[in-house]
């Protein structure tokens, strides 16, 4: 596994690289007018309804890693938001990785547990995205929306996100977990480098029995709210620069960006989620609304901030500062 060290500075080049982009798009599109112009208020409100999403999606996950081990609610909780910077990697498994580190370094936690619970809580997350998405696939239908031309990303987006949540959850059933070892183990005769996930899917189904449904229950709901959270914080950003748009482009923008920023090959799909949003918004038929290219981008960049720049740097600032203080007690 690749050291505290690497994500750090990986994230640090990440919002180098991401703070330099948005700035030449912003300059490009003439849209930095439209940004001073943002009401602060509501671009607070969006920043803190993402932070609370993160949150509340480190409180599910501190809940089941302390229900399974003898150790500190509150430190599992700080080491979780201190690992928040590792999510600019792709599919965030840079922030799984620094929480399964942290816990094992710091509080005796083996790293297959603390990497369970993230992928069940992840898992969970996913299948609420999943039955969102079917709602609204569902409803861009009965309105006439198959013949958009973004109709395709919404359902390979849809896609995605039900294989995933089928992967995570799937060892719920010890047997069907087992089985997916098994299909592993077949593959890395092949691919040496699936060979570790042979090993995991067992000890990940082993967990996975030990879960009771009660808590399955919680965390399904704290998922539900982490997306709520989520959504407004979207919401805020149009709302800052005062733009409105219906509902339903609005859940559907925020459903391909939830799909799109875990692309597998790019850091919280940055680029591509700002390509396809701008696309989106670009659309009067789709988005049911007229924005100018100023407006698009003013509303991508400001949730780029909410969404990435803030958190990642209120959670290095934190780790500095948390692991300072745990190495002045120790």
């Amino acid at each position: 596994m690749k050291s505290v060290e690497h994500y750090l500075k990986t994230s640090l080049v990440v919002l180098a690289v991401l703070s330099l982009a948005l700035a030449v798009f912003v300059v490009t599109t003439g849209a930095m007018n439209s940004i001073k112009s943002a009401n602060a208020f509501f671009l607070v409100l969006s920043v803190l309804f993402f932070l609370f999403s993160i949150l509340v999606w480190l409180f599910s996950w501190s809940l089941l890693v302390v229900k399974r081990s003898q150790t500190s609610f509150s430190s599992v909780l700080c080491w979780g938001f201190a690992s928040v910077f590792g999510s600019l990697t792709p599919i965030q498994l840079g922030s799984d990785a620094l929480r399964s580190i942290f816990l094992h370094e710091r509080l005796g936690i083996s790293l297959s547990k603390s990497f369970s619970a993230s992928m069940i809580v992840k898992g969970l997350k996913f299948s609420v995205l999943a039955v969102a998405s079917t709602m609204l696939l569902l409803w861009a239908i009965f309105i006439g929306w198959a013949d958009s031309i973004l109709f395709l990303p919404l359902v390979s987006g849809l896609l995605v996100v039900v294989l995933a949540s089928l992967l995570f959850l799937l060892p719920l059933k010890k047997s069907v977990g087992y089985a997916i070892s098994r299909f592993f183990a077949g593959l890395s005769e092949r691919a040496r480098f699936l060979k570790p996930l042979e090993a995991y899917f067992v000890k990940y189904s082993d967990y996975l029995a030990g879960v009771k449904a009660r808590m399955i229950l919680v965390l399904f709901s704290l998922a539900a709210l982490s997306w709520a959270f989520e959504f407004f914080s979207l919401f805020f950003a149009f709302l800052s620069l005062d733009i409105s748009i219906p509902l339903l482009s609005l859940l559907a923008l925020f459903v391909l960006i939830a799909v799109l920023e875990r692309a597998p090959f790019l850091p919280r799909g940055i680029l591509l989620v700002e390509t396809v949003g701008f696309a989106f918004l670009s659309f009067p038929a789709v988005s049911s609304a007229s924005l100018s290219v100023p407006e698009i981008v003013s509303v991508l960049v400001l949730f780029d901030l909410s969404r990435l720049v803030i958190p990642a740097l209120l959670s290095i600032v934190f780790y500095a500062f948390y692991s300072g203080v745990t190495f002045r007690k120790v």
